[in-house]
């Protein structure tokens, strides 16, 4: 799992129109998704993201032990070097507990 920093022009759009779009086409989306939408200020990517927008890259890795997450910098140019773009999900660091 990776969350990213970039910068967005237009080959981004932002999360709400993006929602209202896919609603228009009759999706609905449950309590726990909206939740998340709500928490969420960010973009959305269809297919990948241009690697000239991605400004820094950080992996986040789930311990189950003790329900953490831990947050490792990634040199993304040397982790995707070669690539056009990076196939991904932008995403925020959330922590959700079940009981």
């Amino acid at each position: 799992m990776y969350r990213y920093r970039i910068r967005a022009d237009n080959s981004l759009y932002s999360l709400p129109p993006s929602v209202a779009y896919i609603e228009l086409w009759g999706i609905q989306f449950g309590h726990f998704e909206r939740v998340m939408m709500r928490l969420q200020s960010e973009y959305v990517s269809v297919n990948s993201i241009p690697i000239e927008n991605i400004h820094e890259t950080v992996e986040l890795v789930y311990d189950r032990n003790t329900s953490m997450v831990n947050i490792f910098g990634v040199d993304y140019e040397k982790e995707i070097k070669g690539f056009d773009s990076c196939s991904c999900v932008i995403i925020q660091c959330l922590l959700c507990s079940y009981g």
